[in-house]
């Protein structure tokens, strides 16, 4: 989609501006102004109290108003001809450079230059809606900053206080939902492992062998004297416990160094096949066939997934979607309050201690 094109404040905010569209902005622009003024105006003019306070003190002013609210709706519709010129002008503009994704797009992407071509005839609540777009459009072509406004900031701060609360109260809701669901069973878990894990297995096969030849490379060098004397370790012990070794001690003579023999044996095969199995594992040629017994693995667990184990992959699943709910509960508008009052705080501080020096 070409929207991205929007991010201009306008058609003709672009790199390259003629000085035919830059004389065509300021026009607009006073046109928008005026109207704006008098639309103000007009609504003041309502107000029984004001009318009496200029009737009294500015009656010239009165009377040669008169002319203009009579003639209220031709004057109105002068701006609407001007505001229809420009909105269709741009409109055949938009459409023939392709600047949107459809013909369409553009009347309702430019929502406050649409509203601007509606007659006041419609009643009272299309002047203050037109009030309203003519102060937005005025903001848009930064004749206005209303962001820098006190009332603007306060409403700002409180909506984005009500947007936050009511989108974390629909998530923890969402989220409460799916671990119910996860609880009791539902098929939500089998759906994330056949839809979600199983297709993705070459990919996760990829990656666990990937982090596993990282990790053999980050090894020291001495990591095959410590397999051997884990194997060692762990075949004395075994050993010990076998009936079978314990008879061959007792062989008169040659028992004891049969043991240590066997033992020796034993311990040297299994640290080999143990340091071949590294060895090869570091090696990039074998990566593709380590992957693909990781992925049939995977595919066999998967397939044979007993209730126990899935009922403990639920159990993981809910803890982890309870840290995200805990997270999403922070009231983040609070915690930016607090820490803009402790800026304040420290800011008076510093020039508290400034003044007594």
């Amino acid at each position: 989609m070409n929207t991205e094109k929007n991010n201009q404040t306008d058609t003709f905010t672009k790199n390259g501006i003629s000085g035919t569209e830059l004389i065509l902005q300021f026009a607009i622009a006073f046109v928008l102004i005026v109207n704006l003024i008098w639309f103000i105006f007009h609504l003041v003019l309502k107000v029984g109290i004001i009318v009496h306070f200029l009737n009294d003190w500015l009656p010239i002013l009165m009377v040669s108003y008169g002319w203009v609210d009579k003639n209220f709706v031709f004057i109105d519709f002068v701006f609407i001809g001007i505001f229809s010129v420009e909105f269709f002008y741009k409109w055949i503009y938009a459409i023939k450079h392709k600047i949107y994704h459809r013909w369409f797009f553009y009347p309702i992407l430019k929502w406050y230059e649409t509203l601007n071509c509606f007659p006041s005839v419609f009643g009272w609540w299309i002047i203050w809606l037109r009030v309203l777009t003519l102060s937005y459009r005025l903001h848009k072509l930064r004749i206005f900053d209303f962001t820098r406004n006190y009332f603007y900031r306060v409403v700002n701060k409180y909506w984005s206080i009500l947007i936050e609360e009511v989108s974390d109260r629909v998530v923890v809701n969402v989220i409460e939902g799916i671990q119910s669901e996860l609880s009791t069973g539902s098929p939500v878990l089998h759906q994330i492992i056949e839809k979600v894990l199983y297709p993705q297995k070459d990919l996760i096969a990829k990656a666990i062998i990937k982090n596993i030849q990282i990790s053999i490379h980050e090894i020291s060098d001495n990591y095959e004297q410590n397999i051997r004397e884990y194997v060692a370790q762990n075949i004395d012990d075994a050993t010990k416990q076998s009936s079978e070794f314990n008879q061959i001690v007792k062989v008169p003579i040659v028992g004891g160094v049969l043991e240590s023999k066997l033992q020796k044996i034993i311990t040297e095969i299994v640290t080999n096949v143990l340091i071949q199995v590294i060895s090869d594992l570091k090696k990039h040629e074998n990566t593709a066939k380590y992957e693909h017994f990781t992925a049939q693995f995977m595919e066999k667990a998967v397939n044979e997934i007993s209730e126990e184990m899935n009922t403990q992959i639920g159990n993981l699943l809910v803890e982890a979607l309870e840290i995200i709910k805990q997270y999403v509960k922070i009231q983040q508008w609070k915690v930016k309050e607090n820490a803009e009052k402790q800026t304040l705080a420290m800011k008076r501080k510093l020039k508290e201690e400034k003044y007594k020096a």
